[in-house]
């Protein structure tokens, strides 16, 4: 896929979840919660996000960029690193240090696919799709 800027791109977007199960994924991490059921949900949903991603990846042809966001992407760095853990074959590496401290680009140096968070800004997107509804509807 090519970009504006006339190089290739390939891309894999990850939203999910909410901040109460990053807050639930941080508890259980720091041994806080001792459910089986807890770590089963959480095993599963780095399952799920790995083999999504893996799909894209097979379709787009490989991996530059890995973005996480919305609140799981955001605020659960233990699910983060999980995810990435399981995708070190197509060069996705994180820094604890920095994948634990939230920054903006939390790939580690020397990672062949840089890794991000950024917010999702979810009211802006409802505003923009309220606001092209409405327009929609005003010039029918």
């Amino acid at each position: 896929m090519e970009t504006s800027l006339g190089f290739p791109f390939r891309f894999a977007f990850f939203e999910e979840g909410g901040d109460a199960f990053a807050e639930i994924v941080s508890l259980a991490h720091a041994g806080v919660l001792l459910d089986g059921a807890v770590d089963e949900a959480v095993e599963l949903f780095v399952y799920q996000a790995k083999k999504c991603i893996g799909a894209l990846v097979a379709v787009l042809g490989g991996l530059d960029t890995l973005v996480f966001t919305g609140g799981i992407g955001e605020h659960a760095a233990p699910v983060r690193w999980e995810i990435a853990q399981g995708l070190a074959y197509l060069g996705v590496a994180l820094d604890p240090v920095r994948n634990n401290g939230a920054a903006p680009i939390v790939s580690a140096d020397g990672s062949r696919v840089l890794a991000r968070v950024i917010p999702a800004q979810e009211n802006l997107m409802v505003a923009r799709h309220t606001y092209a509804t409405l327009f929609e509807i005003v010039n029918r």
